[in-house]
């Protein structure tokens, strides 16, 4: 799709955002779609799309299936499960979008004139009208729209800072209106959108310096729980761990209490799971201290005026006294290395 350079600048920055804050939009839509077929058939490739076919009379021919592909996409299906419904009539969902996004992949193999043709000989080859008029239709205003969205101006914001991609998200969805219906937007984008009206809610308030860190666990919660119950679980296990990291790190730089940090994570991960991480922080607070002991007591030794061989035997009989497992052990030559070293790392 050809560019100026400006233009191939801020398509790879928007490929990178999406990569950084859509990920997850990814695994959770291909399950959704994946479930919203509801379809024995559905579990791989071109299955759900053949038995739709089928049903018409219809079947792809071997020839439009290998010039739908590029030489990278040899030993690959083609990644188009359209839906349709008892009319014959698309279903717009992530899986049109996936579809149109699999035969742009091949970009740079081919020329964009070439998959265009390529894409309307599989459709016309593999779909009953009028769902082939339809089909063809919106993946000619997506085409515009993708050239469209390598053009958007680069935001004046911070990079770091969340208006930054909240100018991103808005310029995006204000192009969007510019080439899709709402219901085509809804079923093209709706849930990045979601995901990623949620990312950059939760920046706002990490960033927030009005906020306490207990106020914004607190937050952070309450975001969590307003999204979709599908997706609640998934996206907290990516990103709980990562916002307890963070304040956690904010209320030690600033000498809080153990007090405030046990209530921060109540207030993020409720009273249960804080407790359990309090208990972690007792254990290992434990065991810094007994390694501690240990590495003192051992430079003790190393300094000392005895032989190499009295040296290794007084360590080895320090370590039996002091640490029973053999797990212990493992982990005691490691912070052993990183000691000798000159670092503390590991017992921070």
């Amino acid at each position: 799709m050809p560019k100026k350079q400006s233009s191939k600048t801020w398509l790879m920055l928007f490929i990178l955002i999406i990569l950084l804050i859509g990920i997850l939009f990814w695994v959770l839509s291909n399950r959704t779609s994946t479930t919203a077929t509801n379809s024995p058939s559905a579990q791989g490739g071109l299955l759900q799309q053949n038995s739709s076919m089928q049903n018409n009379g219809i079947t792809p021919s071997s020839s439009a299936l290998a010039a739908s592909k590029s030489i990278s996409q040899a030993d690959t299906q083609v990644n188009c499960q359209l839906k349709l419904n008892f009319r014959n009539k698309l279903i717009v969902n992530e899986q049109t979008r996936d579809c149109y996004e699999y035969f742009l992949t091949q970009y740079g193999e081919k020329k964009l004139p070439q998959i265009d043709q390529d894409f309307k000989n599989y459709i016309q080859s593999s779909f009953p009208a009028p769902a082939i008029g339809e089909i063809i239709d919106l993946w000619s205003r997506y085409l515009k729209y993708r050239e469209a969205l390598g053009q958007l101006s680069v935001p004046s914001a911070n990079p770091n800072d969340s208006s930054y991609y909240q100018n991103v998200l808005t310029a995006t969805q204000t192009l969007q209106q510019k080439f899709f219906s709402s219901s085509e937007i809804t079923g093209l984008f709706g849930n990045e959108d979601l995901y990623n009206g949620y990312t950059i809610k939760r920046m706002e308030i990490l960033q927030n310096a009005q906020l306490s860190s207990a106020e914004k666990a607190a937050r952070l919660k309450s975001l969590l729980e307003d999204l979709p119950k599908s997706w609640r679980e998934q996206i907290k296990q990516q990103t709980v761990v990562q916002d307890l990291h963070q304040l956690t790190a904010e209320l030690k730089a600033q000498h809080a209490t153990p007090e405030q940090i046990q209530d921060m994570r109540i207030n993020l991960v409720g009273r249960e799971a804080a407790q359990r991480l309090e208990t972690l922080d007792q254990n290992r607070q434990a065991w810094n201290s007994r390694v501690n002991q240990y590495l003192t007591e051992r430079d003790s030794i190393l300094k000392s005026n005895d032989s190499d061989q009295s040296k290794q035997q007084q360590i080895q009989q320090l370590q039996q006294q002091q640490f029973q497992t053999q797990q212990e052990h493992i982990r005691l030559k490691a912070f052993e290395t990183t000691h000798d070293q000159g670092s503390n790392s590991l017992l921070n």
